[in-house]
């Protein structure tokens, strides 16, 4: 009986012993204020940084992160750019694409010039807050070190947005488009060709806003650079001002002949065929042009099938143009 009335007595109030396994509670709880009152305590004691010393912070934890905003915006810009104009091109990717490809180049590159850039912010001999470690750890000073680095990467960011002034943002879509009317219009202009029974065939878009027209299909066995003639010269220049159809048996005897590009091609014209190419409200989109007809020169029989090619042309122009 004295056993057992010793082994089942509970422990008093307070007491940190265990009772079949179990803590007292309240004593715990009382133990775990305690310990916080020290810490309050020993927080309130510390002095809180000065403003000087809050805005200095800020200003250290900016100017970094200028730097790297800047970097990684060019790098994303300049990268995207590229790969646009390019792989964008002739693999047809989107060019939110290109902007995601772009991103990869700009993240490694943060990680490879982190330190550099670390670095050189040092060499600035920007004045240090001058903070201890418990000052460091107080909420204001962690809120002021990160309202500085998010302060200088958005500024970083915004001077790297001033690259898209030096850049051309539609080059990509006229190449796009470029590559597109190329394999729309290489069978058309393939069977133009030799149809017509005529050593070359060329079309001739218009460009407005430079006032050209540039060639996006030649045949004659062998490719072609780009050819831009201004639409104030040549015949295909007259017929994308006028709209008419021009044969010419002698185009040297013709005063409106631009000779300069069978100079640049290195091609010696001797009878032409040119006719619009015309959109569905009568506007004039380009020029398709035959040269030199094998035994003779171009007769009526060809004027229509150049008529009839245009229109299709023109069909096809007008689907690009919808998508």
């Amino acid at each position: 009986m004295l056993w057992r009335a010793t082994t089942q007595r509970k422990p008093s109030t307070g007491s940190a012993t265990s009772f079949n396994g179990r803590w007292c509670t309240r004593g715990h709880t009382t133990t775990t204020s305690l310990v916080g009152k020290v810490v309050n305590s020993a927080e309130a004691s510390i002095a809180p940084p000065s403003s000087e010393q809050l805005r200095t912070l800020f200003v250290h934890s900016a100017v970094p992160f200028v730097a790297f905003g800047f970097v990684d915006n060019t790098v994303l810009i300049q990268a995207g750019d590229l790969i646009d104009n390019t792989f964008g091109v002739y693999f047809a990717l989107p060019t939110l694409a290109a902007a995601a490809m772009g991103q990869v180049f700009s993240d490694t590159t943060g990680v490879l010039c982190g330190n550099t850039i670390e670095a050189l912010a040092t060499r600035l001999g920007l004045p240090l807050p001058q903070l201890t470690s418990s000052q460091r750890m107080m909420r204001i000073s962690k809120l002021t070190s990160t309202a500085g680095s998010v302060v200088g990467v958005i500024t970083g960011c915004c001077l790297g947005m001033l690259n898209l002034l030096f850049i051309d943002l539609g080059a990509s879509e006229r190449r796009r488009r470029e590559e597109e009317l190329k394999t729309v219009f290489e069978m058309i202009m393939g069977q133009g060709h030799e149809i017509a029974e005529c050593e070359r065939s060329t079309l001739f878009l218009v460009d407005k806003e430079k006032q050209e027209l540039w060639s996006v299909h030649a045949t004659s066995g062998v490719e072609l650079p780009m050819l831009r003639l201004p639409l104030s010269k040549g015949i295909a220049g007259y017929v994308a001002r006028t709209g008419d159809l021009v044969r010419i048996d002698d185009v040297y005897e013709d005063e409106r002949f631009y000779s300069e590009i069978d100079k640049d091609t290195k091609f010696k014209t001797k009878c032409l065929l040119c006719a619009p190419v015309l959109s569905t409200e009568g506007e004039i989109l380009g020029v398709v042009q035959f040269l030199n007809k094998k035994g003779g020169s171009f007769c009526e029989s060809d004027e229509k099938l150049i008529l009839m090619l245009c229109q299709h042309v023109g069909i096809f122009m007008a689907k690009i143009g919808q998508q």
